[in-house]
């Protein structure tokens, strides 16, 4: 089942004629004169865009079989490791489609807790995958500083067998 939305495009005048219809497999009844925009999503399909239709209706105007149209969409999934083979979190930037060289959008995603990304919804084309790491903490140098139990005035004495 696909969701289906009719986003107005025109501006409707209050009291305007409420007549028509605009069907499919789906039914938009009581529809005003003017333009629309009908956009109808897959969900839980990763390898389908969203397909967009405009129509524009008249008064008491029934337009039937109005389709749309599904395009193939991609989908990039990876994971990424340390150079020990262990997954790790990362940010992960898709850039494309490319024309040209130039990246012309960007989605930015992070890996799940296996290194795992899915970037999906992606038109056709050739993309850059970038993926950036965490900095690695670098260790602190301990230093030992000699202490004293609290309240001890003074430090004890050393003996010559120490």
């Amino acid at each position: 089942m696909f969701a289906i939305c009719a986003l107005l495009m025109a501006v409707l005048a209050s009291g305007a004629a409420q007549d028509g219809r605009i069907s499919g497999r789906y039914v938009f009844q009581g529809v005003a004169s003017g333009g629309y925009r009908i956009d109808a999503l897959a969900p839980l399909r990763s390898d389908q865009l969203a397909a967009q239709r405009h129509v524009e209706i008249g008064p008491q105007q029934t337009l039937e079989n109005v389709d749309l149209h599904f395009r193939k969409g991609a989908s990039i999934a990876g994971r990424v490791v340390d150079p020990a083979g262990h997954p790790i979190r990362a940010a992960i930037r898709v850039l494309g489609p490319l024309t040209n060289g130039d990246a012309s959008s960007t989605q930015q995603l992070n890996t799940n807790e296996a290194g795992e990304f899915l970037a999906d919804h992606l038109p056709p084309g050739a993309f850059y995958i970038v993926a950036t790491a965490p900095p690695v903490p670098q260790p602190t140098r301990t230093r030992l500083m000699t202490t004293y139990y609290p309240g001890t005035p003074i430090a004890p004495r050393r003996s010559k067998y120490q």
